[in-house]
């Protein structure tokens, strides 16, 4: 039998075939090999070259970079120790848009509200505006409450998981010490609005800034208000902080604080003499400027905006009888009356070459101008400067406006007194009065120019109007024989990052083009006004002082206002002693009978520590027919007495 051989198993791929089989595998696992390679490589340079690199970028996601405030500079009377400011600890707190939850998720939104009411007492309309101001930068923090309770501050830090887009920050609160006695000099802070921050947001300002509204918090608010800075903090997906640091330009830098030149006992003693009436009044020092009180009634205590006040509330500030808000001394726009009188006594010795001495007019009570009487307060018979000056004769200065008329009269009172310009006082929104002529009549009011309005204008009447820092300024000049200064309350300011102090300069703002001898004349005219003119009942034989009254006609059927302005110790050589006094009280009457007695107080407190209120009693005494109107308002003052052994 013939035995089969076994069957020969040949390849299904001929040999050609199967090394290019074979190929293809090599090829494969090359190229798995070198990705695995690269994939090692990328893995090795992320966590091990460039693992740094990622992780900073890795907590980027979840950094959160905050603006923190600077530390406010403080203000300080002129000994350099007393503040007239402080700052205050205290936290606030914020929302941040991007980190709150949006409109789409409603229910958390509803239950955060719910939250902030329960817990801060806020109310979702707060949060609301907040929101919508962040809509053009989410990520920077809006203030929703100020002043927050330390305990409520506790209660956040603990459960910042459960309030996303709530912050808090340290934000020191203003405090002003006797916040209504320096009110109109301090003015107040508030959070910066929107079209504020618009208009600075360049000058370094943000969303958690407070910036001065009025005084000297507004007009020196970039040397007050320092550099803000800003911290990061890291955060996990718990909103709960993590880190939080300082980067080296985050750090913030405080402000600088300010040395004022106003004297704390003089202040005190313009603040009770003024209590009652509206009105303002203002002590400088003729040979520097400085400014060593001012105070305007009514007043107001800027503590009220430590607390985020509400726009009603302050609205009931702003709409109040006498708006509060309303500094008299640099704001307010009065006719000059007599106290202008003063003006055409010296620019006549310039314009017609007047010989003071000679040149008299006789006064039978009035003059006629065309069919008008224009009327004097007395039949004064013949007047010199002197007596014009002492007596406040209309008649003697109708004839003097006349003689150098109109435009020379305004000419001088602008170009040369200042009249019609501000100051430069460094307090925000000063007025700069009016002087008119004969082009700003037909311009404003439509007619010519008569001599009705030179009769008026002479007697500073009619469409004149000036401030009471411009008549103390005035006043000032004349004291010191022709040369004053720009008033300010600036003594020195110093900084507390660097210890360096800058020491404020007199600069002059006037610079009168008459001859000592002639501002002499009208210095010991106003010598005369007190010793026996329409003040006569303010001398004192302790005490020598010079001035000269006013009384401005409202033509409103009201009282007219009263002034007076003066210096004081009247010498013939001014020193660093002496100080320019100008008081000014609304509707109150006469200058010699209101206005005067409460310089009289003030002169009479500064230099022979009397009591004001008791000298203002002694003065107003002769006038019985003012006793029963002014005696309400004395028995308020009494309730603002000073401390007794205060005048000792």
């Amino acid at each position: 039998m013939k035995t089969e051989q076994p069957k020969k198993i040949t390849s299904l791929y001929s040999p050609k075939e199967y090394t290019g089989y074979h190929i293809k595998i090599k090829v494969l696992l090359t190229c798995i090999l070198i990705g695995f390679i690269m994939i090692v490589f990328r893995l090795f340079g992320l966590q091990v070259i460039n693992g740094k690199t990622y992780q900073d970028l890795a907590l980027n996601n979840r950094k959160q970079v905050i603006r923190t405030p600077s530390y406010r500079g403080e203000i300080y009377v002129d000994d350099g120790q007393t503040k007239i400011t402080e700052n205050v600890s205290s936290y606030s707190l914020y929302v941040f848009p991007k980190h709150f939850p949006s409109f789409q998720n409603k229910t958390k939104r509803k239950e955060l509200f719910t939250k902030l009411k329960t817990q801060f007492d806020i109310d979702e309309i707060t949060v609301l505006k907040a929101l919508r101001k962040g809509r053009s930068n989410p990520y920077r923090p809006h203030l929703i409450q100020s002043d927050t309770a330390f305990s409520n501050i506790h209660y956040l830090a603990e459960h910042l998981s459960e309030f996303p887009g709530i912050i808090y920050l340290s934000t020191p609160k203003r405090y002003y010490h006797k916040g209504d006695v320096y009110s109109h000099i301090t003015g107040y802070i508030r959070a910066i609005s929107s079209r504020e921050l618009a208009n600075k947001s360049d000058l370094g300002y943000s969303s958690i800034s407070v910036i001065g509204k009025l005084g000297i918090e507004a007009y020196y608010d970039l040397e007050l208000r320092g550099k803000e800075g800003y911290k990061v903090q890291i955060i996990d997906t718990k909103n709960r902080v993590k880190d939080e640091f300082f980067p080296e330009a985050g750090k913030p830098e405080a402000g600088k604080n300010l040395i004022l030149s106003i004297d704390s006992r003089i202040q005190d003693i313009v603040y009770q003499t003024m209590q009652g009436f509206p009105g303002g009044a203002v002590v400088t020092r003729p040979t520097t400027g400085e400014v060593l009180a001012l105070y305007s009634y009514p007043s107001y205590d800027p503590n009220i905006f430590i607390n985020k006040l509400k726009k009603a509330e302050f609205q009931k500030y702003i709409e109040a009888e006498n708006n509060p808000f309303f500094n008299r001394v640099t704001q307010g726009e009065y006719p000059p009356s007599s106290v202008f009188k003063l003006i055409l006594g010296l620019t006549a010795t310039d314009v017609h070459s007047v010989n003071l001495d000679n040149y008299t007019q006789t006064c039978y009570g009035g003059l006629y101008v065309g069919p008008k009487f224009f009327k004097c307060e007395a039949t004064h018979l013949q007047q010199n400067l002197y007596q014009a000056i002492a007596n406040s004769c209309n008649v003697y200065f109708y004839h003097l406006g006349f003689d150098i008329g109109p435009q020379s009269i305004a000419k001088y009172a602008e170009t040369y007194f200042n009249l019609g310009n501000i100051t430069g006082i460094d307090l925000p929104y000063e007025k700069a009065g009016r002087i008119p002529d004969q082009k700003w009549k037909l311009e404003n009011i439509g007619t010519f120019w008569w001599d009705g309005d030179t009769a008026n204008f002479s007697i500073g009447q009619g469409y004149a109007l000036v401030t009471i820092m411009q008549i103390n300024t005035l006043t000032a000049a004349i004291a010191n024989y022709g040369r004053a200064y720009k008033p300010h309350f600036l003594k020195a300011q110093y900084s507390l990052e660097t210890g360096e102090t800058f020491q404020e300069q007199p600069r002059e703002l006037l610079n009168l083009p008459f001859s000592r001898s002639d501002i002499s004349k009208v210095r010991r005219s106003m010598r005369y006004v007190v010793e026996w003119g329409t003040a006569r009942r303010m001398e004192n034989s302790r005490f020598s002082f010079a001035g000269k009254t006013g009384t401005a006609e409202t033509f409103r059927g009201t009282e007219p206002h009263s002034w007076f302005t003066g210096f004081a110790p009247y010498n013939e050589t001014p020193t660093d002693e002496t100080i320019a006094v100008t008081v000014f009280v609304e509707n109150a009457g006469h200058g010699g009978e209101v206005a005067a007695p409460f310089a009289t107080a003030i002169i009479e407190g500064i230099f022979l520590y009397r009591n004001p209120l008791v000298v203002i009693k002694e003065k107003l005494q002769p006038w019985t027919s003012k006793q029963a109107k002014y005696q309400k308002w004395l028995n308020i003052r009494d309730e603002k007495r000073l401390p007794s052994n205060y005048f000792q």
